[in-house]
C-alpha cells in the first residue's frame, strides 16, 4: 500500500495551492502571461469562495466522526467544499480548454479525477465534499470563463 499512499500523495499535490504556486508563474514566464494572470486569478477568486463554503457548511472531515479513518494528511479546516477538488475543475480546465487539444482535455478530466479520488483515499474528505467541490469548480469557471473571451483574450497561443 505504500506505492499507492505515495501515488496518492502526488496527485493531492497536483491540487494544492503550493503546487499552483510555482505552476502558474512558470506559465506566466514560459507560456503565455494572461493565461498565467487569469489562472492566479480564478485561484485567488476559487480559494475565497471556497473558504466562504467550509464555513457556511462546516462539514467535517472523515477523521474527525470516525476513529477508524486512518487520515494519511492532516487539514485544519472544515470537509466541504473540498478545495483540491475545486481547484483541479478550475485550473485544469482552464488549461486544457486554453490549449484547445482534445489530449489536454482528456488529460484534464483524468487529473481531476485523480486529485479527488486521492482525497477521499486519504481520509481528508467524504465523496460529497468532493462533489461539491467540482460543482463550485465548475459554477466558477463558467462564471469566470465567458464565451468568447479568449478568442479576444491573447491566449491564442497552443500548448
Amino acid at each position: 500500500m505504500d506505492a499507492l499512499d505515495g501515488l496518492m500523495r502526488f496527485f493531492s499535490f497536483l491540487g494544492e495551492e503550493n503546487f499552483f504556486s510555482a505552476f502558474i508563474p512558470v506559465v506566466y514566464w514560459c507560456v503565455d502571461a494572461t493565461l498565467g494572470i487569469r489562472l492566479l486569478t480564478l485561484l485567488v477568486f476559487s480559494n475565497f469562495i471556497n473558504g466562504l463554503g467550509k464555513w457556511v457548511f462546516r462539514a467535517p472531515r472523515p477523521y474527525w466522526v470516525d476513529a477508524r479513518v486512518k487520515a494519511l494528511s492532516i487539514e485544519p479546516s472544515y470537509g466541504l467544499p473540498s478545495g483540491h477538488a475545486q481547484n483541479a475543475v478550475g485550473i485544469w480546465w482552464m488549461v486544457a480548454g486554453t490549449a484547445g487539444k482534445t489530449w489536454a482535455r482528456v488529460a484534464a478530466v483524468l487529473l481531476i479525477l485523480a486529485i479527488s479520488v486521492s482525497r477521499v483515499y486519504l481520509g481528508v474528505h467524504f465523496p460529497l465534499d468532493v462533489i461539491g467541490g467540482w460543482v463550485i469548480g465548475i459554477v466558477l469557471l463558467a462564471v469566470y470563463w465567458r464565451p468568447g473571451c479568449f478568442s479576444g483574450c491573447g491566449l491564442r497561443r497552443r500548448i
